[in-house]
């Protein structure tokens, strides 16, 4: 899938479900399972419940998405 064709938001997690799964809700109040890239997981950045997170999502499914930035 081309890179442009991709969508992200910014959004809020709200819980861990597993070890890399994270229940996200956007802004527009739409909630997802993201997944973390392994961008995070190559600098040990933590993801915690509250915060704020940059979601890329692909335009046929947007029940996942991959969180690629922690912003707070």
């Amino acid at each position: 899938m081309a890179r442009s064709a991709l969508i992200c938001v910014s959004g809020e997690v709200l819980e861990q479900i597993q070890y890399n799964l994270f229940k996200v809700a956007l802004e527009n109040g739409h909630e997802l399972l993201g997944h973390v890239s392994e961008k995070i997981k190559i600098q040990t950045t933590r993801v915690l419940p509250g915060a704020r997170v940059n979601v890329e999502l692909t335009p046929r499914d947007l029940s996942k998405g991959k969180i690629l930035d922690v912003l707070e």
